[in-house]
């Protein structure tokens, strides 16, 4: 039904009045515009070219492919609008939606959604259907004739469709919690003594607020009082600035405190000198500015808030689980990897809007693939290619989702394709230190060495707690590159791992100092964790995106350190 202009131009003056829109000129030239456009009939020209250009007031040279600012102001916009339709008292006769992938706006009849929404799909799986009709069949055929049933319908191709049914439905907004009311709240305050006429404390926040913004991993609100009306069951954290003039610049301290206890989690010096106090442009320069590369340790995954929020014992089910879901790329264990994958499908089954779950459960499904664990029914890259298309469709600036992908996509051999993704995912944020470190690990598994070692070194000195993969993927460019002394420094950081690919660094690295009983240990433990190794080397190294150039290589090296010649016979 065609909606009245009047009542659209109103409910653009009600959201153009939000705080999450007044602090943000931008923001409000962006809604407007594509409020105004799609009203006058010229929605088809809603394009990231002409919004940067004719709301956002770019030069006329301006090139969406290289600079993403439309792409990163509609996710803001997506987010400041689920914000304001969060407060009941905002509710008015329709809303404004911004689709994700889109950039030409929907006007929405709440009286008409309402009456889409009858009641909740029902489960992919059936469960409740099963479990009656499991009940009935313990009474017909006994628990044994029960057990097979159980078995036919949890691990058969049956189940590897249901899955897929649960992946690809299409639930209705608002069924379950999505990110923005799952994640960790993150809020800024800053204030300064005796500052500089080229110091404004406001500007410097938005500064913040726009870095922290890029990461998908905390939900950035504008105070306290946002948070706690926003979603208060969220972890919430107040990132302290105070600032006092030192020298013509501004020496100040950043500090992480929880929000509801007024702990301090941690804190670190910085310094600003003049120009410091504007919005920053990712990817403008490979190195990061001091002051953000020190928020960004705060915010990233892994950071201190992650730190702080893994250690607690008072989060939501979904939240925990995702933790869960990061936890295990620190520890790759077996036993890990089965409860994060157990409780993240039961999560989207629940919050079917949670684009990170959807994210880290394609992770899994394709460590299934790779390490060959925990197997399910079916083929588990087509479980994992849905996971991340939907974690994709729900989330469509969120560069984890892509950084996953290219993995995937170089298990099925495409290089130019998991490249591309790759790339894509560091576009999108090239703060994220994690999607760096992913890229470079493609560049390393393709063979180029050089430049896999300078993106994953930038990971490395960037991220807080490096995951052992990075170790292991910065230890193979440099082995292959011939640097074996800071390979096996690597290496160190994997000898106590279960993973067989790990302990291909091990051994390689025992054998260079002479150690012939650690070496053999190793290629043993490598063995029994994946006997492929002994039989056809190659197949483990194949399933995570080797090339043949690179397989070839690394087995080289473990033939010297022990491994049987005969295996890697062609």
């Amino acid at each position: 039904m065609a909606m009245q202009p009047e009542v659209v131009r109103a409910e653009l003056a009600r959201i153009l009045a939000f705080e999450g829109i007044t602090n943000s000129a931008m923001l409000g030239a962006f809604l407007r515009y594509i409020v105004e456009e799609t009203l006058a009939g010229r929605g088809d020209r809603l394009k990231a070219y002409t919004i940067a250009v004719e709301a956002l007031k770019r030069p006329e040279d301006f090139d969406p492919n290289d600079n993403p600012l439309v792409r990163v102001q509609a996710r803001r916009l997506r987010d400041v609008l689920l914000r304001f339709y969060s407060d009941p008292d905002n509710l008015g006769d329709i809303r404004i939606d911004l689709p994700v992938g889109k950039y030409v706006p929907e006007f929405v009849s709440v009286a008409a959604q309402a009456n889409k929404r009858t009641g909740r799909p029902e489960f992919p799986f059936g469960i409740v259907k099963r479990v009656l009709f499991g009940l009935l069949m313990v009474t017909v055929l006994g628990a044994a004739g029960f057990a097979g049933w159980y078995y036919w319908t949890t691990f058969t191709l049956k189940a590897h469709r249901d899955r897929l049914a649960m992946i690809a439905a299409d639930y209705p907004p608002g069924t379950g919690l999505d990110a923005a009311h799952v994640l960790p709240q993150i809020f800024f305050t800053v204030d300064a003594g005796e500052a500089y006429d080229w110091f404004d404390a406001d500007d410097y926040r938005r500064r913040a607020e726009i870095f922290a913004q890029l990461f998908d991993d905390m939900v950035v609100v504008r105070s306290r009082e946002d948070a706690r009306r926003f979603a208060g069951w969220q972890p919430t954290y107040e990132l302290r600035y105070h600032f006092d003039r030192m020298s013509g610049a501004l020496r100040g301290v950043m500090q992480l405190i929880r929000a509801d206890d007024g702990r301090l989690i941690k804190a670190e010096d910085i310094l600003l000198t003049n120009g410091m106090t504007q919005p920053y442009e990712p990817g403008s320069r490979f190195t990061t500015p001091d002051d953000l590369a020190v928020l960004r340790r705060a915010v990233q995954v892994y950071g201190w808030l992650y730190g702080d929020v893994s250690r607690s014992s008072s989060v939501t089910n979904p939240l925990a689980c995702l933790y869960k879901g990061y936890g295990y790329y620190l520890e790759s264990t077996v036993a890990y990897h089965l409860a994060a994958r157990n409780c993240l499908e039961s999560t989207i089954r629940d919050h079917p809007w949670l684009s990170p779950a959807f994210t880290l459960l394609g992770g899994m499904y394709l460590s299934e693939f790779r390490r060959g664990v925990n197997r399910l029914p079916g083929d588990p890259l087509e479980r994992s290619e849905a996971a991340l298309r939907k974690a994709i469709q729900i989330a469509p600036m969120s560069s984890a989702p892509f950084a996953n992908m290219q993995s995937l996509l170089l298990a099925r051999g495409n290089i130019l394709a998991a490249q591309e993704a790759g790339v894509h995912a560091v576009e999108l944020n090239p703060e994220d230190m994690d999607g760096v470190g992913s890229y470079g690990s493609l560049l390393a598994r393709v063979g180029n060495y050089k430049e896999a070692v300078a993106s994953l070194a930038r990971a490395e000195a960037n991220i807080a707690t490096a995951p052992k993969w990075l170790h292991y993927y910065m230890f193979l460019a440099l082995n292959n590159l011939g640097r074996t002394e800071a390979a096996d420094r690597q290496a160190r950081w994997l000898s106590d791992s279960s993973s067989s690919l790990y302990m291909t660094a091990a051994a390689i690295a025992a054998h260079r100092r002479g150690d012939a009983e650690a070496a053999k240990a190793a290629i043993n433990a490598m063995i029994a964790a994946d006997p492929e190794f002994a039989t056809e080397p190659r197949a483990p190294l194949k399933r995570r995106g080797f090339t043949d150039a690179v397989a070839d290589r690394l087995l080289k090296d473990l033939v010297a350190a022990g491994l049987p010649a005969v295996s890697i016979e062609r």
